[in-house]
C-alpha cells in the first residue's frame, strides 16, 4: 500500500546508485528503495553488475516495482580502474568499479528529470558530476578508514591483509574530504560518524547516521523446535573480517565449547569461504559444516542453538546480529559490534571480550533452555522496537527534503 510522503508534500524523484545490484544480501540500498516507493516516491536505480551474473537479484528489484539500469564493470576495465588509483592516489575501493558510461548516464539522468542523487558506498563515489546540478546525498554506510586501520591491526588472512597495508593512507585521504565533495554523507552507526569527523571532517554537521533496519516480517522466529547443541555464524565468507571470525570461532572459541559439550555442532553459513577455511573446517571434523551460499538464511538461524558472532573487528551495524536477533534466535557475539547499536548485554543478548568470555558465554545458554528463550524473545523485541527499515526510510526522506529545500533558498 503506498503512503502519501511526508506532510502531504508532492513525491519526489530518486536518482539512485548502487556499486553492486541490491538484494536481501545486500540489505541496506534494497528496503530503503522498497519503503521510498511505498512513500510514493519514485526511483530510478542505477547499479554496478552483470545482467547473467545477477539476474535473479536483479528480478527481484524488478517485481518490487523498481526500474533498474546494470552497468558493467570488466575485468580488463577494473585492472584499469586500479591503475587509475595508484596514478592518482586513489583508494582501491573508490576506483575499482568507477565505469565511464555510468558516469555519463548519471550526468544525463541529474539534468533531466530529478530531484536528488543517492550514492551509495566508497566504489560510487566517483559516479558522482561535478559540479551536480541537483543536491547530492553520499551514503557512506562505514568508515572505511576504521575498517582498514582494525584490519591492520588484527592482520587478517587473505587480500584483507594486503589491502589494509596498501589503501588505509588513500582511504583516509579521500574521506577526509568527503563533505566537501557532498552536502551530505551518511553512516549507518555513530561510531562510524566519530570515525569520519575525526578525520578532519571539519563539517561534521553535514554527517548523519542512519542506522540499518531488518524486514521483521521476513526475519521472524519458527515455531519448530531449535537443535539442542548447534552454533551458527552467519556472514558472507569472502569478507576478510567475515573470514577472522570464522577462523576465531573454528580455532579458539570451538575447542573451549567442546571440552564441556563435545556433541555441539558448527555451521558456518555464507558464500565464497576460501580453500584454506575449508581446509580447516574438514580437519575438524563432522561437527563442523561450511555451508557454501545458500539461497535463504533464516533456516539455518531458525534451527540454531544460537548464532555466535565472535567479530574481530566490525564497523557499522552488523545485520547478521540483528537478523538473528529478529528470528528471536539468541545470540552471543563479541564487543566491538556493541558501539553500534542499543542493544543490552545480558538482556537482549549475551556477549564476551576475549574468546574465553564468549565461549563462558556459550556454555551458559547451552546448560540454561530457559535463558536462551528469554534473550531471543528479548531480542526479537529489540529489533522491531529500534531497528525497522520504514523508520529509516522516512530519516532518509527528511534528509532529502531538507538537502532540497537549501538547494532552492540558495538559488532564490
Amino acid at each position: 500500500m503506498l503512503e502519501m510522503s511526508s506532510a502531504n508534500q508532492p513525491p519526489l524523484r530518486i536518482l539512485f546508485v548502487t556499486p553492486y545490484v541490491p538484494s536481501r544480501l545486500r540489505p541496506r540500498p534494497y528496503h530503503l528503495i522498497r519503503e521510498l516507493l511505498t512513500l510514493g516516491h519514485r526511483v530510478l536505480l542505477y547499479a554496478i553488475g552483470d545482467e547473467q551474473d545477477d539476474q535473479p537479484a536483479i528480478e527481484e528489484v524488478r517485481s518490487s516495482g523498481v526500474d533498474i539500469r546494470v552497468f558493467p564493470v570488466s575485468l580488463v576495465r577494473s585492472l584499469r580502474n586500479c591503475a587509475r588509483a595508484v596514478a592518482e592516489d586513489l583508494p582501491f575501493q573508490a576506483a575499482v568499479s568507477a565505469s565511464p558510461e555510468l558516469n555519463q548516464a548519471v550526468g544525463r539522468a541529474c539534468r533531466e528529470d530529478f530531484d536528488i542523487l543517492h550514492l551509495e558506498h566508497l566504489r560510487s563515489a566517483m559516479a558522482a558530476p561535478t559540479p551536480s546540478p541537483i543536491p547530492t546525498v553520499f551514503d557512506s554506510v562505514d568508515c572505511i578508514t576504521r575498517l582498514w586501520k582494525a584490519a591492520r591491526t588484527h592482520r587478517p588472512h587473505g587480500r584483507g591483509a594486503a589491502l589494509a597495508r596498501i589503501d588505509l593512507e588513500r582511504t583516509r585521504r579521500f574521506e577526509a574530504g568527503l563533505t566537501s565533495r557532498f552536502a551530505r554523507v551518511l553512516v549507518s552507526s555513530s561510531a562510524d560518524r566519530n570515525a569520519l569527523t575525526e578525520l578532519g571532517a571539519t563539517a561534521d554537521a553535514s554527517i548523519r547516521v542512519l542506522p540499518n533496519g531488518v524486514d521483521i516480517d521476513y526475519f521472524h522466529p519458527s515455531t519448530r523446535d531449535r537443535d539442542p547443541a548447534t552454533l551458527v555464524f552467519v556472514g558472507r565468507m569472502s569478507y576478510h573480517a567475515n573470514i577472522a571470525a570464522a577462523h576465531r570461532l573454528l580455532t579458539e572459541i570451538a575447542p573451549r565449547i567442546w571440552r564441556r559439550h563435545p556433541e555441539t555442532r558448527i555451521r558456518v553459513v555464507g558464500q565464497g569461504p576460501p580453500r584454506w577455511l575449508r581446509a580447516l573446517a574438514r580437519s575438524l571434523g563432522p561437527r563442523v559444516t561450511l555451508t557454501g551460499y545458500v539461497p535463504d538464511v533464516r533456516e539455518s538461524l531458525n534451527e540454531a542453538t544460537m548464532a555466535v558472532v565472535p567479530l574481530v573487528y566490525a564497523v557499522g551495524i552488523q545485520n547478521k546480529i540483528l537478523e538473528a536477533m529478529s528470528t528471536a534466535t539468541p545470540v552471543v557475539c563479541s564487543a566491538s559490534p556493541l558501539d553500534s547499536i542499543a542493544a543490552e548485554p545480558g538482556r537482549h543478548l549475551l556477549s564476551g571480550s576475549s574468546s574465553d568470555e564468549i565461549a563462558d558465554c556459550v556454555l551458559e545458554l547451552l546448560s540454561n533452555p530457559t535463558q536462551r528463550a528469554e534473550i531471543g524473545n528479548a531480542g526479537r523485541e529489540y529489533v522491531a522496537t529500534h531497528h525497522r527499515w520504514r523508520d529509516s526510510a522516512k530519516t532518509l526522506e527528511a534528509t532529502y527534503r531538507e538537502l532540497i529545500g537549501s538547494a532552492r533558498v540558495g538559488a532564490a
